[in-house]
């Protein structure tokens, strides 16, 4: 049992730090995509 509650936590920090991380690079996208649109 000890086993099965530990596994949940490293599975949602892992998400956790997956969505932060999708997160930061749709807003690196949108950003670049505005400079492409500022100076195209």
């Amino acid at each position: 049992m000890k086993g099965k509650t530990t596994l949940p936590k490293t599975i949602s920090s892992t998400d956790n730090s997956f969505r932060a991380r999708s997160r930061w690079c749709s807003d690196c996208a949108l950003q670049n995509y505005l400079l492409f649109l500022t100076f195209s």
